[in-house]
């Protein structure tokens, strides 16, 4: 009888040791899996920042790449004009 109290006694010992390990083990995977979601998080609002400003570059419609110049009188007009090829590098081929 006592020594069947006293295996008990040891299992219980035994255990909740094992589980106070076993409890800190949780708490310390739980930190970690929190630093990995905050992580997550912040690359997911960097990559959702990225799409937008793609998206922004893309749909802007740049009214400076055209621009409209107004000659003035004097120069305004048909012309004519020569050009005489100095220098070429074209292979004749038949």
């Amino acid at each position: 009888m006592k020594n069947s109290i006293l295996v008990i006694s040891f299992l219980f010992l035994l255990f909740s040791c094992d589980n106070k390990d076993k409890a800190h083990d949780l708490a310390l995977r739980e930190k970690e899996l929190l630093n990995k979601e905050k992580l997550f998080a912040q690359k997911e609002a960097e990559y959702q920042s990225l799409l937008k400003m793609r998206d922004s570059i893309f749909n802007h419609k740049n009214s400076d790449s055209i621009k409209i110049v107004k000659w003035s009188d004097e120069i305004s007009g048909a012309w004519i004009g020569k050009v005489i090829c100095t220098e070429s590098n074209c292979s004749i081929m038949l």
